[in-house]
């Protein structure tokens, strides 16, 4: 499985999407990093995110069934 990583360690790659931690709202959300910033974004809704701490990477999305 895999585990939360801190900002503080690591920030995700540029526009990849990831799942992000706000300890401001103690909320998750899908989110992308905007290039040369720390800055993450929500993908819905493309508001930018406060206070986040953690991220991880998304799973791969199921293989399509016949």
């Amino acid at each position: 499985m895999t585990e939360w990583i801190s900002v503080k360690d690591r920030l995700s790659v540029a526009k990849e999407g990831v799942l992000t931690y706000e300890s401001a709202f103690d909320s998750m959300s899908m989110a992308f990093r905007l290039p040369d910033t720390e800055e993450f974004i929500n993908v819905g809704d493309y508001y930018a995110l406060d206070d986040v701490t953690h991220w991880m990477p998304l799973p791969e999305p199921p293989e399509a069934t016949p």
